[in-house]
Parts: structure tokens; C-alpha cells; sequence
């Protein structure tokens, strides 16, 4: 108790002096008001932030400038595809890069938002955490609208030849004639099934839609010039080495024991960058 009463006439003792002390009161309240618009952005902030939904958040990554890639004719999801499908692995290079991943998604998918935990781990903590220091995500935001509200990636996906192209080479690639070169196949077969059902989809789906809704989200595919430049024939004639749906899907079918950790995700990217663990030729021997 004495303890306490001597802490409260030091309070006390401090109040007499404030109120005694006339110079000191203006130079307080001077104090608290640009305290308190100095905390007001601060205050906005935390007020933001508990009303950020994770569904627009993962959305708002994903359509980030630095990686979403425009879908309208001329952008550069339009130049990447017309150098895929016309083997202009130079302007490829150039314009995008020796190695990046390419990730299709749109805002109303749960597994989107599963996916997105592992790309911005991988991203975040590049080249400390992993070893994938020239890592590149791109995106296809299906259900981005433009200035009149249209949806581009209808048309982009209905009527644009070159990803047609280049669904239908990896459809043959990855699904009809070579599965047995196809490292998942031999890895995560039953997995690997539905890869192939998937990529058979994509380009006998409805487009006429209006949010292009009927499209397979999340869809990824990793280029590589390196791996084609090596091997320019046959599975990596694309120079796509890997595609997979819903990556997390793959996890749960492996030795992975970690499946749903923000860690666990980006390490199995990490590894399918690196070709490694079940994206190794020597995965099962």
C-alpha cells in the first residue's frame, strides 16, 4: 500500500505543478492537438486494414501492374502468347525473361486464394528464404474489366489464335502424345489425370459468357528458355516446362506432410523451380 500511495503523490504532486504552472498548459494542449493529427493517418490505417476482406486482398496482388499482364488487344498477355505460339523465344526473353511463372486467376475462387499464399511467400522472401532469386510471377486476371466495363479476356481466350495455339501444343505436349516425359506423370499420376482433363478443356469451353467465368482458375505454367534451350525438342519445344491446376492440390498427393502452411506452399514452388523433389526425373527412384 505504501508503495502505491507513493506513486499516486507522485501523480499528484505532477498535477499541482501543471496547474500551478500557467506557461506549461498551453504548450500541453499545443502538444496534444498535433498529437492527435499526427496520429490521424495512423488511425486510417488500422481502420483500413481490419476492413480489408483476404478475398479482395489476394485479388488486389494478383492485379498488381508489376505482374497482372492486360489481355486487350496489343497488351502484353497478347504479345507473350503470339511469341509463345510462334517460337520467338528471343522477344520472350526480352520482354519477359529467361524464367517466370504464369498464373490465370479470378476473384470468386477459393483455390485462387488458397494458391496465392505460397507465390507471395516465395516472392516476399526471395533470395533469403529460397533459393529462387530471380523469381517472376506473371498473372491473367480473368475477370478484370476495362474502362467500359467489358471483360478483355473473353475475347482474348475465345478468339485470340495464339493462345488457342498454345493451349493445343501444350495439350499435346503435356496430355496426349508424351506423358510418359512429363515428369508429374510419372510422379503424381493420378494428379497428372487431371491435368490432362483440364488442358483438354480449356479450349472447348463456352466464352460467351460475360465474365469469361467458365474458365479454369487457378491455371499455372512455369517457362523456362533454359531447359528448352537444352532440350529444344519434343515436351519443352514450348519452353513450358511444368503446368499444373490448383498447385495446392498436387501437394496434398505427395510426401509433402506440411500441405497448408504459407512455408510449405512456397517451398513446393521453390522445388518446381529448382526441378526438384516430385518435379525430379529421379523423384521415385
Amino acid at each position: 500500500m505504501k508503495v502505491l500511495r507513493a506513486i499516486g503523490g507522485f501523480f499528484a504532486k505532477i498535477g499541482r505543478w501543471i496547474a500551478n504552472t500557467a506557461w506549461i498548459q498551453p504548450l500541453l494542449i499545443v502538444g496534444g492537438i498535433f498529437g492527435i493529427i499526427f496520429s490521424i493517418p495512423y488511425i486510417k490505417q488500422a481502420i483500413d486494414n481490419s476492413k480489408i476482406d483476404n478475398t479482395d486482398y489476394t485479388y488486389e496482388w494478383y492485379r498488381d501492374p508489376s505482374r497482372a499482364l492486360d489481355t486487350s488487344e496489343g497488351g502484353r498477355a497478347t504479345k507473350l502468347f503470339e511469341y509463345l505460339n510462334n517460337n520467338q523465344y528471343q522477344n520472350v526473353n526480352t520482354e519477359f525473361g529467361k524464367k517466370f511463372f504464369v498464373s490465370f486467376i479470378r476473384k470468386d475462387c477459393s483455390n485462387c486464394q488458397a494458391d496465392i499464399a505460397g507465390f507471395q511467400e516465395l516472392y516476399n522472401n526471395r533470395p533469403n528464404g529460397y533459393d529462387v532469386k530471380d523469381f517472376v510471377l506473371y498473372t491473367i486476371v480473368v475477370d478484370q474489366t476495362d474502362a467500359n466495363g467489358d471483360y478483355p479476356a473473353k475475347e482474348f481466350f475465345k478468339n485470340n489464335e495464339n493462345f488457342i495455339g498454345v493451349i493445343n501444343s501444350l495439350n499435346k505436349l503435356f496430355g496426349e502424345g508424351s506423358e510418359g516425359d512429363y515428369i508429374l506423370s510419372k510422379n503424381i499420376p493420378d494428379q497428372f489425370n487431371t491435368i490432362k482433363s483440364n488442358l483438354a478443356t480449356i479450349n472447348t469451353i463456352d466464352y460467351d459468357t460475360d465474365d469469361a467465368s467458365g474458365f479454369l482458375t487457378p491455371f499455372t505454367f512455369m517457362y523456362d528458355y533454359e531447359k528448352y534451350d537444352k532440350e529444344p525438342i519434343g515436351l519443352y519445344s514450348t519452353g513450358v516446362t511444368a503446368v499444373f491446376f490448383d498447385y495446392t492440390a498436387l501437394m496434398s498427393n505427395t510426401d509433402y506432410t506440411d500441405t497448408t502452411t504459407n512455408v510449405a506452399k512456397a517451398q513446393f514452388l521453390s522445388d518446381c523451380w529448382n526441378y526438384e523433389k516430385v518435379f525430379s526425373p529421379n523423384y521415385k527412384d
